[in-house]
């Protein structure tokens, strides 16, 4: 039972928000990257350790080829590209999925404002590289909150 002035924590009233979620494991099977009580940390699997990297990130996503986390900076509607070694951001692009290619050249994401309607949208992919973004146009208008997918290398040809 608490007492008046006791103040419990967070996972003792809610169990869920104390456990991982959006568990992202790195290529080489080394770490995890997971939210848990709304900031994102990155989990040394071999050894246990943790390292909380910030409140403002969330649903980090290691590129296919190891070189990158990517994280929702939910705060500013972008995308933080961190070094996967260091876990040092170098790029902020535009607001994606966090979804790779294949290749881990471009991220996806949802278009903003393109007249679709509330519940809808269209694809774009991020160059990481450029920050440029292409229209996926065979999704124009299909994407809802429950849809997701990955991004072909050869989006420049849709």
């Amino acid at each position: 039972m608490l007492a008046v002035n006791d103040k419990p924590k967070i996972g003792s009233l809610f169990p869920a928000r104390s456990a991982w979620q959006y568990l992202a494991v790195s290529p080489d099977g080394k770490r995890a990257a997971a939210m848990r009580e709304r900031a994102l940390e990155v989990i040394d699997l071999r050894n246990g350790s943790i390292r909380t990297l910030s409140e403002d990130l969330q649903e980090g996503a290691w590129s296919p080829d190891g070189r990158w986390l990517a994280a929702i900076d939910w705060k500013k509607g972008r995308t933080v590209l961190m070094d996967a070694t260091t876990l040092v951001p170098r790029r902020i692009l535009r607001e994606s999925n966090a979804d790779w290619s294949p290749d881990s050249r471009y991220l996806l994401g949802v278009k903003k404002f393109d007249l679709c309607g509330p519940y809808s949208g269209t694809f774009e992919a991020t160059n990481i590289e450029t920050s440029k973004a292409v229209t996926i146009k065979s999704s124009h208008c299909k994407v809802n909150r429950a849809t997701s997918g990955s991004v072909s290398s050869k989006i420049a040809q849709d």
